[in-house]
């Protein structure tokens, strides 16, 4: 799953657990009216002086998120491609803090107000959004992390032997070429199931280098590995893109000459 099937996937799962999470937070509140207020005032204070245990940890992911999406937007400036790690991180981050947060309020009411029905109450949201969390949790490392980190990526270094302007090795250049070139079937196979109409629109569209070599066509490797951790466009975006590029640029109109003003020796004598 990627591009924008991918987040509208997490968004729903963020939404989802959020609504789950209202709903747990709900059944506690229902069950407390029936305490007396001296134990409710116990339980919150109890609630207060944990505070702190989930909220750093919350605000820590909350920070993470804003930082990656500020990256993936381009509004942030750093070498390599964290802006997805780090806003996914962040995520999980948001999730261990909650179901931190749910234990520490099972805690107050077993505390406080033991074998009472807002006890219960509080053991079972606690149970049911430690299992939304870790699911949410899951989905994130599954559909995010992991293809993240099994993306293929050159194995040289190549800051040592290339200037800090260059785009890198060129096929041909060593020995080593064919570690930064692929053959068409090699550029589909890392694309997972994209077809070769799409990789030609990647071409197009400048996100993939491209060579010839003794007519076999071969796909920049570090190109796709870029292209897999930012995610992968739509068709329709590329078609855009594409579009803007090989719109032809408007000629501009050629300046006007200005006439020379007669001089005194053509002015035509007087008789």
């Amino acid at each position: 799953m990627r591009g924008p099937n991918l987040q509208y996937f997490i968004l729903g799962a963020i939404i989802g657990v959020f609504v789950i999470s209202r709903v747990a937070d709900a059944m506690i509140d229902r069950a407390a009216i029936l305490l007396d207020r001296d134990t409710r005032d116990r339980i919150w204070k109890r609630e207060t002086l944990t505070l702190l245990w989930w909220r750093a940890p919350d605000l820590i992911g909350i920070a993470a998120m804003v930082a990656g999406i500020c990256k993936t937007q381009g509004l942030l400036r750093g070498g390599g491609a964290w802006g997805m790690p780090t806003m996914a991180a962040g995520l999980i981050v948001i999730c261990m803090s909650t179901i931190l947060r749910s234990w520490l309020v099972r805690s107050a009411y077993r505390s406080e107000a033991p074998g009472t029905p807002a006890s219960e109450s509080a053991s079972k949201a606690a149970v049911l959004v430690t299992g939304a969390e870790i699911l949410l949790a899951a989905c994130i490392g599954y559909f995010i992390l992991l293809p993240l980190a099994t993306a293929p990526s050159p194995t040289l270094n190549t800051a040592s032997t290339q200037p800090a302007n260059s785009k890198g090795p060129q096929a041909g250049d060593d020995k080593h070429g064919d570690l930064y070139w692929v053959s068409e079937p090699e550029a589909l196979t890392l694309l997972k199931g994209k077809d070769a109409a799409y990789l030609d629109l990647l071409v197009r569209a400048g996100e993939v280098r491209i060579q010839k070599d003794k007519s076999q066509k071969k796909f920049r490797r570090d190109d796709i590995s870029q292209s897999l951790i930012a995610g992968l466009p739509d068709e329709k975006d590329l078609k855009q893109i594409i579009a803007r590029k090989e719109q032809p640029a408007e000629k501009p109109a050629p300046a006007a000459i200005p006439k020379a003003a007669p001089s005194a020796d053509s002015q035509p004598l007087k008789e």
